[in-house]
């Protein structure tokens, strides 16, 4: 965790509403965006926090089913899809989630009322699901743009955001040469 001070609460580390001063509210808004990202909303800030304050126990439960995880596990890949979700609806352009953030949106897709609830109340439009022919490479940067967009907001990812390389490998990689599973394209 980052251990400076919170412009916040004068006197703290971090900020009321998160647990790391990477996420804090007056951070996002005092910097600038990283190149080629722009915003789609007013007040990104607090949509974000609501967007990570959503909860949705059956999704998570169809998560730990589908891949046979735990349900902490599964919370960590929703939380997580959930962040991928608002790159999506926030900003401006295409990203591309990593396979289990993947694996979350497609659990959270199968509840079609629940999504396009969730969709329509946070960013006023569905956010479609454009998956990728197989063999297929994402557009150029589309990968190293959405891992820059989530550290901006996010602050450090999980393991959830790790691409494949090639066919077989899971290793976390930030170049040109990893596949995201799908875009998404609002």
């Amino acid at each position: 965790m980052n251990t400076e001070m919170c412009p916040c609460r004068s006197g703290q580390n971090t900020c009321g509403n998160s647990a790391d001063l990477a996420v804090c509210p007056s951070r996002v808004a005092s910097q600038e965006l990283p190149p080629a990202i722009r915003l789609r909303i007013n007040n990104a800030e607090a949509v974000r926090d609501r967007v990570l304050a959503y909860q949705n126990p059956k999704i998570v439960r169809r998560i730990a089913r589908d891949l046979e995880i735990s349900v902490v596990e599964a919370e960590g890949i929703f939380q997580d899809t959930l962040r991928f979700l608002f790159l999506c609806g926030a900003l401006h352009g295409q990203f591309a989630p990593a396979t289990r953030v993947d694996d979350g949106w497609h659990a959270f897709l199968l509840f079609t009322e629940d999504y396009a609830d969730f969709c329509g109340t946070f960013f006023g439009a569905l956010i479609q699901h454009n998956p990728r022919d197989v063999g297929d490479n994402p557009s150029d940067g589309v990968i190293p743009r959405t891992k820059n967009a989530a550290k901006f907001f996010f602050g450090e990812l999980s393991k959830n955001w790790s691409y494949k390389v090639g066919a077989d490998c899971c290793n976390t990689c930030s170049c040109e040469s990893c596949s995201g599973s799908t875009n998404c394209q609002n």
